[in-house]
């Protein structure tokens, strides 16, 4: 049986777009921060020096044709940066220290898995009714 929807090259396409979007406002996001401080030591990695902005990737897993899980990918130490600890600094000192939390992942991608479920709802969500009630 076919799939309802309009075709499986819109849908991942859609997928795509709004993943290289989030992928965008992400970059953005720690863009804004002033890295050229001791940040930018805390987030380099040990391996090719590389900092944390370059090492952001995007995969898409495809199941049957049909995209299936978004993995954003960076170095581990982009947690580090996001929660302001590392370096001695456990999760339960942050205010009494220096550090200071700087998300640039988490909330962004709350943000954006929740307005891609809507558009896609939006644009498909009839034909999945309609692919549940043929399955019945």
């Amino acid at each position: 049986m076919a799939l309802a929807f309009k075709s499986l090259e819109d849908y991942n396409r859609t997928v795509e777009n709004h993943a290289n979007q989030t992928l965008t406002k992400i970059v953005q996001k720690l863009g804004s921060y002033n890295l050229r401080s001791q940040a930018e030591v805390l987030i380099k990695a040990r391996n090719g020096r590389k900092p944390l902005q370059k090492s952001l990737r995007l995969h898409i897993k495809k199941e049957f044709g049909m995209a299936e899980i978004l993995r954003f990918a960076f170095f581990y130490h982009g947690w580090f940066f996001d929660r302001g600890v590392g370096r001695g600094i456990p999760l339960t000192k942050v205010g009494s220290s220096k550090r200071v939390p700087r998300p640039w992942i988490e909330e962004i991608l709350k943000k954006e898995v929740e307005r891609m479920a809507d558009q896609l709802v939006e644009v498909y969500g009839d034909d999945v009714l309609e692919l549940i009630k043929i399955l019945k």
